[in-house]
């Protein structure tokens, strides 16, 4: 019975171990994985296409498949996050070669009205967008703008340009 016990305990560690050692190394170099914060949103069991990961928003409302080797930043007011509206930005976890950071932004616009959503637009394309170039994805209940564009800095002024 004591010896029955204790080679069933073994064999249990052993799967268990197996399974941490798996997904450590199916983890192992991407920073969406092991920060904690933006690991939390993401769905290991939902298959995407290679270098992404199945992410479900903090409210639930939307899904996306979110990069590796991104991380979600967690503090106020790059994170914020309410039934009908959230606002995330996403960091990359090395800077490119010429040292210069990659990161994308998130907003997300419950129901509202439409003028609401079109000052929030404009706000969007006069802040961000190269020329107010952008493109717009409608489906039957979600209307889906955008647009890349190149922001780097001049001093301490913003210069928007293509990113082509």
């Amino acid at each position: 019975m004591k010896k029955a016990f204790i080679i069933s305990a073994l064999a249990l560690l052993i799967i268990l171990g197996g399974i941490f050692l798996v997904r450590g190394m199916g983890q192992q170099g991407d920073i969406a994985l092991k920060d904690n914060f933006t690991s939390s949103f993401i769905q290991e069991d939902i298959d995407t296409s290679e270098g992404f990961h199945f992410f479900r928003s903090g409210n639930g409302q939307y899904t996306l498949w979110f990069p590796k080797n991104f991380y979600l930043e967690k503090e106020p007011p790059l994170y914020i996050s309410k039934d009908n509206h959230e606002l995330m930005n996403f960091f990359e976890s090395s800077y490119t070669d010429s040292g210069l950071e990659r990161s994308f932004q998130i907003r997300y616009q419950g129901m509202s009205d439409q003028e609401s959503s079109d000052i929030t637009l404009k706000r969007l394309l006069d802040d961000f967008a190269f020329e107010r170039n952008y493109e717009e994805l409608i489906t039957e209940n979600t209307n889906i703008f955008f647009g890349p564009s190149n922001i780097t800095m001049d001093g301490k002024e913003a210069v928007i340009s293509n990113p082509d």
